[in-house]
């Protein structure tokens, strides 16, 4: 007889913050921004679990995480800070800084019993620096942005991008297939740049590239192993097989370039005809997912 599962994931997430900002300008071209947020988080992730088969309760409101990693408190401080330069009237030039945080993560309506480290991630931060300039030209007519960026992860919060297989016996034998949350280390880097301008009256056009490389650069995430003759095995004294946090982190070109533009026509009565074109390229890329 089939067994009807059940699951009720029963979540809250409060918090409260408090944040502080200021400027301070050194010259007249010369100004710095910083701000600092402090937050607190008051934390309810849970799951309960019911197995039926037919009239009989196998398994009634079975909480699938421990009550001390079900209801928890976190707390952090983040913030940053931004130097900015008027070079001329027209074109500036920034530097900054940021911290974020993002609290760890819990794992809900699992069917199996499994190891903290399959169920609750850890807190995630990350450090930012970004430098750029932007301006404009030709009485306005022209205005560009360009800038880039460098940010380092620390138990980044990610998620499989397949099916895990689980043993929660460690015996080998496979019971339960999801897909789970993971802390792995990470870096971030990249270049943006947008052109607009506008040729005539009644004429726009915009320009945008971008190039980001996001990598794991260190920890281990779980994965699916196989053996010589290509089955899927869980190794004998573990939940779930692991493999080094390598690679890219997600299945996205790296290089794209958009644009669009549009030209609009003299009015007819209350009618104003245009035409727009719009186009978007991506370069090709291999995928470690």
């Amino acid at each position: 007889m089939a067994a009807n599962v059940i699951i009720v994931a029963p979540n809250d997430v409060a918090s409260k913050s408090a944040f502080i900002s200021g400027t301070y300008d050194f010259t007249d071209r010369l100004q710095l921004n910083v701000g600092a947020r402090y937050a607190y988080y008051n934390l309810y992730m849970q799951s309960l679990l019911t197995v039926k088969s037919g009239d009989f309760t196998i398994i009634d409101n079975l909480q699938t995480l421990p009550s001390e990693e079900a209801r928890r408190t976190e707390s952090s401080t983040t913030g940053g800070a931004s130097l900015m330069y008027r070079f001329t009237d027209d074109i500036s030039g920034y530097v900054s800084y940021g911290r974020s945080f993002r609290p760890g993560v819990a794992a809900v309506g699992n069917t199996a019993p499994l190891e903290n480290r399959l169920v609750v991630t850890e807190n995630e931060t990350s450090d930012a620096i970004e430098v750029g300039f932007k301006g404009t030209a030709f009485d306005r007519r022209l205005s560009f942005t360009a800038n880039a960026y460098y940010q380092q992860f620390e138990n980044y919060i990610g998620r499989s991008a397949g099916m895990i297989r689980m043993a929660s016996a460690r015996n080998g034998v496979i019971d339960s297939v999801l897909k789970v949350n993971y802390n792995a280390d990470a870096v971030v880097k990249g270049v943006e740049a947008t052109l607009w301008g506008k040729p005539l009256p009644n004429w726009d056009v915009s320009v945008s590239a971008s190039y980001a490389d996001a990598q794991y650069d260190g920890g281990e995430m779980p994965c699916n192993t196989v053996d010589s003759a290509g089955n899927i095995f869980v190794p004998i004294g573990q939940q779930a097989s692991f493999c080094p946090a390598e690679g890219k982190m997600g299945d996205q070109a790296p290089f794209q370039v958009s644009g669009n533009t549009e030209y609009r026509f003299n009015r007819i009565g209350t009618v104003e005809p245009f035409i727009r074109g719009l186009f978007q390229h991506y370069t090709d890329f291999e995928s470690d997912i």
